[in-house]
């Protein structure tokens, strides 16, 4: 048993050597640490971006620490609206009285404020609408998921967030 062992150990050797080992996240103290990586040190790990300086020009730094275009409208030019991180014409589809009622009616408010500022949980009024919905669909860590939540539902909350 110990020969077959050894024998197939001495045999995953050479693929180690061609495919190498899955990377982890990357840690680092400082931002040179990050070279070759995700580009800055963010609380001990690489990320794209801290701040929106890190970012290309005509982007910004979104919560999850990658460059997008938008956070918020505001990022956006006047006749278009921020989206997923990306600024585009309005739709008649987003509604942010909508968001305004989903993030009531779902108990947001105990956790994020009445303006999405924070309290208990974290201040969320930069957040997209696919971040917060990977949270409230429980893809992404959230204490709390909320059973049926669509695309929709996120687009309007973050529309409303958005607007304050």
């Amino acid at each position: 048993m110990l020969k077959r062992s050894l024998t197939m150990c001495v045999a995953c050797v050479p693929l180690l050597l061609v495919f190498g080992c899955p990377t982890l996240p990357a840690t680092c103290s400082s931002d040179t640490d990050c070279t070759g990586s995700n580009g800055v040190c963010s609380n001990g790990t690489c990320v794209e971006c801290a701040t929106d300086a890190d970012c290309s020009s005509g982007q910004v730094c979104s919560a999850s620490n990658t460059c997008v275009d938008c956070n918020t409208d505001a990022d956006c030019a006047t006749d278009e609206v921020c989206t997923s991180g990306t600024c585009g014409a309005a739709s008649g589809g987003v509604d942010p009285v909508a968001g305004e009622s989903f993030y009531t009616a779902n108990g947001c408010i105990a956790c994020h404020a009445a303006d999405g500022s924070g309290g208990v949980g974290p201040n969320i009024q930069d957040e997209t609408s696919a971040e917060i919905f990977a949270r409230l669909s429980g893809a992404a860590s959230h204490p709390v998921t909320v059973s049926g939540v669509t695309t929709e539902d996120t687009d309007n909350v973050a529309a409303w967030l958005n607007s304050l």
